[in-house]
């Protein structure tokens, strides 16, 4: 059995799903098995249609996700069915998936890690964006290249998982904070705060 890497955000990839499934007809897959990741499924209410490893539809348009699904090898036709999903969520998104699922089945192992690379890139980008915004005003802030590889992963691994303390974080990057200042800052963040105590 073949372990799957990526190039970049092994701690997000790790986190987000899993690869293999057994003896279970993979597009059905059962509620107690929720993390098989190379088909669509559906992490919460708030979320959307999602496929592979943190590829959300949600908030994403017709026409953008057949875009990046060919740009990660995924087939036409199960990138325009995928395009469907776009902007559903709660139970729109659950009978989305029952209804589609069965046609675009599973991706492959390749196309998995390439719709995780080509969707992280995104996050990284904004991650890069969001550290100019509220680090401006910080006197004397470090470069970003200069922080911690696994301080920059935290945090953008932070951001796939709807951080709300984004600021906080920055500050205390931009300050040459610890990890302990940057758990500080998780504490006070809703949704990450499941994470920490796990």
């Amino acid at each position: 059995m073949e372990i799957l890497t990526v190039k970049e955000g092994l701690l997000t990839f790790d986190k987000e799903g899993a690869d293999y499934i057994i003896a279970v007809e993979s597009s059905r897959q059962p509620s107690c098995m929720p993390w098989f990741s190379r088909i669509f499924h559906h992490p919460g209410n708030n979320t959307g249609v999602t496929l592979g490893r943190g590829f959300y539809m949600k908030k994403r348009s017709a026409g953008e996700i057949p875009s990046i699904l060919r740009q990660a090898g995924i087939e036409e036709y199960k990138a325009q069915i995928c395009a469907l999903g776009s902007h559903l969520s709660g139970r729109e998104a659950d009978k989305f998936i029952e209804a589609y699922g069965i046609l675009v089945r599973e991706i492959s192992h390749y196309q998995h890690v390439r719709v995780f690379e080509l969707s992280y890139a995104e996050k990284v980008n904004y991650a890069k964006y969001l550290y100019v915004k509220f680090s401006a005003k910080i006197p004397s802030r470090i470069s970003r290249d200069n922080i911690a590889q696994k301080i920059r992963d935290t945090f953008v691994d932070t951001l796939c998982q709807r951080n709300v303390t984004a600021g906080c974080m920055v500050v205390a990057m931009a300050k040459n904070g610890s990890i302990q200042d940057v758990i500080t800052c998780l504490k006070n963040d809703i949704y990450q705060k499941i994470l920490i105590a796990s």
